[in-house]
């Protein structure tokens, strides 16, 4: 877009300058006032002209009159000087008198002239014989229209050269109070719209417009400071989009190595004709780096809550000796690995309980600790722990003997997205996240995070939290209030715990396969409903002892299928299956009417915990004996893989039954239960086959309601079946 100039000259922009138009208005007000003022002036002019003669005609008879009677008598010579010297006192350009046969004359005598008045004077003229004669005076005038027009254009003139006069004097003071400022005024915007914040406005006036450029000038003082803020703010936009392009970028190899190593020995395990226990090793890789994905993941949920301040935490009792223990049990293993020294010294008295948010206390802690390890290639990392009784918090001091840093890296390490320096990142890997959140979380529980560091010396990280009220608090004061535990790679599956029916509400395939086998392992028979619709049938029709309810789905979502439930009186328990893991996401499902609520990837334990919650404990969990191990494979273990592939794909064959029966699609029904009854036997499971004989024997008769305990048997056989799996595999390895 392009902007005209403007110039303090009215003449090199007239069609817009305030000056054109403000004397246009002065034009055109004094062409109306001299209009109005000339229509009255000359509205009784010849009244006027006339008044005018008459009255200097009398007062010329009355002096003449009074001259005539003098003593001694004036002569006719005197007469007439006295006449011509009056002439143009009254206006007149021709005076006769006359006495008896005397005619005197004053003035000169043209044929324009036309008599005003002849008057007789009452005073008689004496003479010198003393007789006295009559004395008539006459006066004449200029014809009356010429003398009204002259009048009329010499009144014109006055009144234009007068208006004139104040109409160029109204304008140079309207220019000079109003005009000019505002011009200058224009000019000084023009610049600052070019981008020159430092022009200025002249203050010489105390009126409105010198406020008006006081306030402006003010005005450019704050633009001023606020493009200087701006151009900082600017800067660090920029820095900051260099780092999380940065970080985007070191993010996207973080995610991509551990994904390398579970899509890798996934492709190995898919092509593999080892055993369950040789495999072991790449199955616990892919479990390692799944778990290093998932906390990928959770730094960078952390960090959008921390920027959002929604972070939000739980403070409840915390007990340290427990924290303590953990974090060896973890740490101690690491610092094993790369030959370090670790240990944990604590200044006592400590108090075994504190008030505080253990998950997050731990993350800080296990985060520092991990970096200590992991930027140290000799020598020790080691824990110190005390507590100030007095303040009220407690100090863990994390020192390493590892690489150090300069002061500059120093200054850069608390940032999100920021390491030390890119060397850094591409030497040891991470998100650069883990210090700038452990500090933000260290804050939120009312402490500090601190360092101090030595290039190639090593580092101490300071982190302090607050402990809440100690008044009643119990202390330990000896390393034998520490225990030691051992932390479990994996947690073990459970088999045949439960007993009771469950509504698996979720569209993925991959993950109804997975969770089915979950909970028919457990003992729970299980049906599966792809979206909320179908969920809200079944769960209408049929009785379930929970339902775990994906939340986004197709169709019908899960939450609004939840609503729908409770909207209908159902009271049976729900429990939210989401990947929306953030706080706000839990609340909006518990507002919707779940009971509780899995995070996903779904956590076995927290699967158990809340299965077990409400359905019946099963107090006769079968041993092995009660395991179903195929027959095929006790009298061809080469049989095994084959045998295992079948009994891998058990969950969706009785998805599918399942599935036919809830929608009463009996013809998909008898197709999938006739393979069933086909194949069982084949693979060495009779039991399966003998199940869907009778389940087909109850298909030809109609009899569907007696199919659905079939369909419970079938499942607690299909878990007998997962169980004897084990059993066989173990046997065969033994």
């Amino acid at each position: 877009m392009t902007t005209k100039n403007i110039s303090d000259d009215w003449t090199q922009n007239w069609e817009a300058s305030i000056a054109v138009k403000v004397s246009a208005v002065v034009l055109w007000v004094m062409i109306a006032v001299s209009l109005g003022a000339i229509m009255f002036l000359l509205n009784d002019v010849e009244s006027n002209l006339n008044k005018t003669f008459e009255h200097n005609g009398d007062r010329l008879a009355y002096h003449v009159g009074e001259l005539t009677v003098r003593q001694p008598t004036p002569t006719t010579d005197e007469l007439r000087t006295y006449l011509q010297s009056r002439l143009e006192d009254y206006g007149f350009p021709l005076i006769e008198l006359t006495i008896g046969e005397i005619n005197i004359i004053a003035g000169q005598k043209t044929p324009e002239l036309e008599t005003h008045y002849l008057r007789e004077l009452s005073n008689k003229y004496p003479h010198m014989d003393g007789s006295t004669s009559t004395v008539l005076l006459r006066t004449y005038r200029q014809p009356l229209n010429t003398l009204i027009e002259d009048k009329r254009n010499l009144l014109v003139l006055s009144v234009i050269a007068a208006l004139c006069i104040f109409g160029i004097t109204l304008t140079w003071i309207i220019n000079k109070i109003l005009t000019k400022p505002i011009q200058h005024l224009v000019s000084t915007t023009q610049r600052v719209s070019e981008g020159d914040l430092d022009s200025r406005l002249e203050i010489n006036r105390t009126d409105e417009f010198g406020q008006l450029s006081r306030f402006f000038n003010e005005m450019l003082e704050n633009l001023h400071e606020r493009d200087k803020e701006l151009r900082v703010a600017l800067k660090e936009a920029e820095a900051a989009t260099q780092a999380k392009s940065a970080f985007l970028a070191n993010m996207s190899h973080e995610i991509r190595t551990p994904l390398t190593a579970i899509i890798g020995y996934a492709d190995v395990l898919q092509h593999s004709k080892k055993s369950i226990a040789d495999n072991m090793d790449e199955i616990t890789t892919i479990i390692r780096n799944g778990k290093h994905l998932l906390q990928i993941i959770n730094d960078i949920l952390d960090l959008s809550k921390i920027e959002a301040n929604k972070l939000e935490i739980e403070l409840t009792s915390v007990n340290i000796p427990d924290i303590i223990s953990d974090l060896k049990s973890i740490i101690e293993p690491q610092a094993k690995e790369k030959a370090l020294d670790f240990s944990v010294n604590i200044s006592y008295p400590l108090p075994k309980q504190i008030i505080c948010e253990p998950l997050r206390l731990k993350q800080i802690l296990l985060n520092l600790c991990s970096n200590a390890i992991k930027f140290t290639e000799k020598g020790y990392v080691k824990l110190d722990i005390k507590c100030d009784i007095k303040r009220e918090d407690i100090e863990f001091n994390i020192i390493d003997t590892g690489i150090g840093m300069t002061e500059e890296h120093i200054s850069r390490i608390f940032n999100a997205f920021a390491q030390a320096d890119s060397s850094t990142t591409r030497k040891y890997g991470g998100t650069g996240l883990g210090l700038y959140l452990s500090k933000q979380l260290a804050e939120v529980l009312g402490g500090n995070l601190s360092v101090e560091s030595k290039e190639n010396e090593g580092s101490k990280f300071k982190v302090t939290v607050n402990t809440g009220p100690l008044s009643d608090v119990k202390f330990i004061t000896n390393d034998r209030d520490i225990s030691s535990k051992t932390v479990s790679s994996s947690t073990p599956m459970q088999e045949n715990t439960v007993k009771g029916n469950i509504l698996l509400v979720e569209d993925s395939i991959d993950n109804q396969r997975l969770l089915n086998m979950y909970l028919t392992k457990m003992g729970a028979s299980v049906s599966i409903a792809e979206n909320g619709k179908v969920a809200v049938e079944k769960a209408t029709n049929y009785y379930f002892d929970l339902i775990l309810m994906d939340v986004q789905m197709p169709i019908m979502g899960g939450l609004e299928a939840v609503a729908h439930l409770r909207k209908h009186g159902y009271t049976r328990p729900i429990t939210a299956l989401t990947a929306n893991a953030m706080i706000e996401d839990r609340d909006k499902c518990f507002k919707a009417g779940c009971d509780d609520f899995i995070s996903k990837p779904v956590n076995r334990q927290a699967l158990y915990s809340i299965v077990e919650k409400y359905l019946t404990i099963n107090q006769n969990n079968p041993d092995e004996k009660d395991a179903i191990v195929s027959r095929l494979l006790k009298e061809d273990p080469s049989t095994f893989d084959i045998v295992q592939q079948y009994v891998n794909n058990l969950p969706e064959l009785l998805e599918k039954m399942n599935k036919a029966f809830g929608n009463k699609n009996w013809d998909e029904f008898y197709k999938v239960n006739h393979d069933l009854k086909g194949t069982g036997g084949g693979f060495g499971y009779p039991v399966l086959a003998e199940s869907a004989i009778k389940i087909e024997a109850y298909l030809h008769e109609q009899a569907y309601h007696k199919i659905a305990d079939l369909l419970n048997t079938l499942n607690k056989d299909c878990a007998r079946i997962y169980a004897g799996m084990d059993t066989g595999t173990t046997a065969i390895n033994g």
